[in-house]
């Protein structure tokens, strides 16, 4: 089977990764790029869900188990679980399942155990499928982990996967090379096969950058942050709003739900804005804006002695 499936070749230079594909072509990746490919929904469901409903509809699915059989059933997945928009997705798939195939032979013990070929591609489905949930509460705890609103089941894997990780810090953070020899170039590249391998590709690399997965606590995607580390929103297009992006339109409704729940901070934002208002209209009228600027500070005083009060009620009671 391994003359079908190949994985990938990744060369890192200058913050980007290259990934060459066993038909010569190849796409230019960001740090993390590969795994946001991989994550969007079309590329997952392809993957996943797809995968096990091909195999139902592979027409020679009830024929004998057999090596032609088997090699026709993968040929067959091979070249309908693919998207010319996710070639690592595809690509991953096709080596991943590949390697469930040789296992699922190697371990097999009597080909009578399946009654056709279609149980035997379900059961390298079922073993594919369960990597395929490893690697997403991977990268789900990682993400959840390094927000700030991870469970301690979420944090113990983040920590268990960072801890294993470690031997590939060194391999992973070094600049591949390039070499040139009586006219010919080559490339230092590394060999993935899966998507765990990607996954711990991708994380060492991140780090090195000092770069940080995470999950958006507005839309629920996953983003690296472009500068701050604790960014807690991406910058997507907003689900809430298709003009802002999460970034812009999370704090806003934070604010707005305070002010719907809580009575100090509408009143506040009331008083706030009429002043706020009434300060831009001064000059207009041939006012002085001072006198409107020094209420708002006075306002902004009373309002946080409000919170500090209703903060060490809720203190007081909470020790109680």
């Amino acid at each position: 089977m391994t003359e079908i499936a190949h994985g990938i070749d990744i060369y890192y230079e200058n913050k980007l990764n290259v990934v060459f594909f066993s038909d010569g072509t190849r796409k230019e990746y960001t740090i993390g790029g590969i795994l946001f490919e991989i994550f969007s929904d079309e590329a997952f469901y392809m993957i996943s869900e797809k995968v096990g409903n091909m195999i139902k509809c592979f027409p020679a699915n009830h024929e004998s188990l057999s090596v032609e059989s088997i090699t026709s059933g993968f040929k067959w997945l091979y070249g309908t679980i693919m998207d010319d928009d996710f070639p690592v997705a595809t690509e991953l798939f096709r080596s991943s399942f590949d390697e469930k195939i040789s296992e699922s032979l190697e371990t097999m013990v009597d080909e009578s155990e399946f009654a056709c070929v279609g149980d035997f591609l379900d059961k390298c489905f079922k073993a594919y499928i369960e990597d395929m949930k490893t690697f997403a509460l991977y990268v789900d705890s990682l993400a959840a982990d390094a927000s700030g609103i991870a469970d301690d089941f979420g944090s113990v894997i983040a920590e268990s996967f960072k801890e294993s990780v470690v031997q590939w810090n060194d391999i992973y953070s070094k600049r591949c090379s390039r070499r040139r020899r009586n006219g010919n170039i080559t490339l230092e590249t590394h060999k993935i096969t899966n998507f765990l391998q990607l996954l711990v590709f991708e994380y060492c690399r991140m780090k090195k950058e000092k770069k940080v997965l995470k999950q958006c606590l507005n839309c629920g995607r996953y983003f690296i942050p472009k500068t701050r580390r604790d960014a807690k929103y991406c910058f997507e297009v907003s689900p809430d709003n298709p003009n802002k992006t999460c970034a812009e339109i999370a704090p806003q409704k934070i604010r707005s739900e305070k002010r719907k729940n809580d009575p100090i901070e509408r009143e506040h934002n009331r008083t706030y804005s009429r002043l706020a208002m009434q300060a831009k209209r001064a000059k207009e009228y041939g006012l002085d804006p001072k006198i409107y600027y020094n209420r708002i500070d006075e306002e902004v005083n009373h309002y946080h002695a409000e919170k500090a009060v209703t903060n060490n009620i809720l203190k007081e009671n909470d020790n109680v």
